[in-house]
């Protein structure tokens, strides 16, 4: 998984000994639009539908979610509005974990890999609303999100020289600051 697949065995453990496992069956709402969202979700078996209801009332799916996936990811950062609704396509099986499980791994030793994780979610973030990738599948936005590292330069710096050789990809978001 994208947010997971960068963490240290130690954060892994952690993370699946504080989670708790939920079953659902087909047809209920693992998340629904507008609640509060105060945990993130990996699916361990089963599927959802991730839809948004249009203010004309009409629900509109935007995409299915398979085994290992995350929902919810924002409620990593701390409670947040849900955006979409995630409903059970059959029997479904979630690792869920609360806001709190990550708040800890930002206050003690596991701050490296909750950063790792931060940094996924901003480049997912950015991913996801960008028009330049609005067009592009899932498999390919994904593959920006995992190899991505998000850096900040500060006003002035270089970031490529004339005549050096780079074979890095550079995604340049600015981000003004007061």
């Amino acid at each position: 998984n994208i947010f997971f697949n960068q963490l240290s065995e130690q954060a892994i453990e952690y993370l699946y000994s504080s989670g708790q496992v939920k079953t659902l069956k087909k047809g209920l709402n693992l998340i629904i639009q507008g609640s509060t969202g105060k945990s993130v979700f990996l699916i361990i078996e089963g599927s959802v539908d991730v839809n948004v209801v249009e203010k004309t009332g009409r629900v509109k799916s935007i995409m299915t979610l398979h085994k290992d996936s995350v929902i919810g990811e924002m409620a990593m950062l701390g409670p947040c509005q849900r955006t979409s609704n995630a409903t059970a396509l059959e029997k479904l099986v979630v690792l869920e974990l609360p806001t709190d499980i990550f708040i800890g791994m930002e206050s003690n030793k596991l701050k490296t890999d909750f950063e790792k994780m931060k940094s996924r979610l901003e480049i997912s973030e950015f991913v996801s609303t960008a028009n330049l990738f609005k067009e592009f599948p899932s498999e390919i936005m994904n593959v920006f999100i995992e190899a991505g590292d998000l850096v900040i330069f500060p006003k002035g710096h270089s970031i490529v020289e004339q005549n050096e050789s780079d074979k890095t990809f550079y995604l340049l978001i600015f981000i003004p600051f007061n």
